[in-house]
């Protein structure tokens, strides 16, 4: 703890913010989070000499509000048109680290969660379909095969998972499903976000912008940004149980999200994805899911693998089709 409290000390005094005010320390699987005021911090506990800062709404980059991860897309020219327009960089010693500015307005999940009474309404979903139709338009525009995807996302996705325990138990799990995948390298892919939800994207003037770039990857398939953008919004807007979805997706059942699914079916039909390579990007999709989430939450999530298994196992058995 005293180390802790030194290096959270160090990083305070760095970036000029106040030394008043409690700091909280909850243990979170394979991160040790501490809040400070609007800040907040991941700090890795494994090695002392590996420590991640991720600093959340922040005034202190050049004297703008700004958001922070502590990756920076390979990719970025071809994303402009979702970045906030300000963004900068810094180092702490050899590592470097990106910052762009933060929105001060709601996401998408937040305008809707927020809404008394919450009621969804036909913006709502008009607003779901621009977002996979400007994810979908710009990733098409650089659609490639490329038959070395699944070992480089394998790869990232163990880096981020990080901690090894966790990351023996996600493979023992998730083998068999990893194997099944590899029938499917060729498939056309673009850049990815790699965690689209609807707290990472925000309608500025009518135009798309999206947050939380650290899961990205030059290289994923196509579609799987708004496969995971579809599921997320099925869990937290319509509140659909998890275990619904799957089912939800396969027969194209919330209305809400009847738009977005259709202009996802429609890009895979014009870059001429059969339906059998749709499912993989599916699967693959679901499976970086469940990693994502042992990242974030460590052991908890490990409790519930079989869940999330069960539902990957579901597209593997009974293939997406669409007509």
């Amino acid at each position: 703890m005293i180390t802790l409290q030194s290096y959270i000390d160090q990083k305070r005094a760095y970036f000029n913010l106040p030394a008043s005010g409690k700091i909280s320390c909850v243990l979170r699987g394979p991160w040790r989070r501490t809040n400070t005021g609007r800040c907040l911090y991941f700090v890795r506990m494994a090695r002392e000499d590996s420590y991640r800062l991720v600093i959340q709404e922040t005034t202190t980059m050049q004297g703008k509000e700004c958001l922070q991860n502590v990756y920076q897309p390979q990719f970025s020219q071809d994303i402009q048109q979702l970045l906030h327009p300000q963004t900068g960089r810094f180092s702490i010693g050899l590592q470097s680290y990106y910052w762009c500015g933060f929105y001060d307005t709601h996401s998408l999940l937040d305008d809707i969660l927020n809404r008394k009474p919450r009621k969804h309404t036909s913006q709502d979903s008009s607003n779901l379909r621009k977002v996979a139709e400007t994810f979908l338009e710009l990733q098409t525009a650089g659609v490639h095969n490329n038959t070395g995807w699944l070992p480089l996302a394998k790869e990232m996705i163990l880096e981020k998972i990080a901690e090894q325990p966790l990351i023996d138990l996600y493979l023992q799990k998730t083998a068999h499903i990893w194997q099944w995948l590899s029938q499917y390298e060729n498939v056309p892919c673009s850049w990815g976000h790699g965690a689209l939800w609807p707290k990472d994207v925000f309608i500025i003037n009518n135009q798309v912008k999206a947050i939380d770039w650290e899961w990205a990857i030059p290289t994923a398939p196509l579609g799987s940004d708004i496969v995971n953008f579809y599921f997320s919004c099925a869990e937290h807007i319509f509140d659909i149980p998890f275990n619904e979805i799957p089912k939800a997706f396969i027969g194209n059942q919330i209305s809400g999200l009847s738009a977005m699914h259709q202009y996802l079916v429609s890009t895979w039909r014009e870059t001429e994805m059969c339906n059998t390579t749709s499912n993989a990007v599916i699967v693959f999709t679901l499976l970086r899911k469940l990693a994502r989430l042992l990242a974030e939450d460590g052991y908890p999530t490990a409790l519930s693998l079989q869940q999330h298994i069960s539902a990957i196992q579901l597209y593997m058995k009974n293939p997406f089709v669409y007509h």
